[in-house]
């Protein structure tokens, strides 16, 4: 009986440093891909956010980009010549006014 104890400790030990070692490589990925994105104005969970220097902040009034390009509050983009677009949830914009899909950043975790 203590035989079947003892290895059940050791499994369980086991199972319990896979799962903390699983999380920390997690982080240290998450960390990765948010530093090989460029500064950016994006959409996410129904707020535009700015990323700026790997801070991401909510956006509280309008930001032009490098090129003239107006992004607004509520998502809406006036680019340089005039026209209008809207950019929907997973959108980024660069500096250059790219409109490009954001599928590489990690939303972030919420802490409770």
């Amino acid at each position: 009986m203590k035989t079947f104890n003892t290895y059940k400790l050791l499994f369980t030990s086991l199972c319990l440093g896979l799962f903390l070692l699983s999380g920390t490589a997690h982080a240290q990925s998450s960390k990765l891909n948010v530093s090989v994105i460029k500064d950016c104005c994006m959409m996410t969970e129904g707020k535009m956010m700015q990323l700026k220097n790997g801070q991401l902040t909510p956006i509280k009034k309008p930001v032009i980009l490098a090129n003239g390009t107006k992004v607004k509050r509520n998502g809406k983009c006036i680019l340089p010549d005039g026209t209008k677009i809207r950019m929907v949830e997973g959108n980024c914009m660069d500096n250059s006014g790219k409109l490009d899909n954001c599928a590489v950043v990690d939303k972030p975790k919420k802490v409770s």
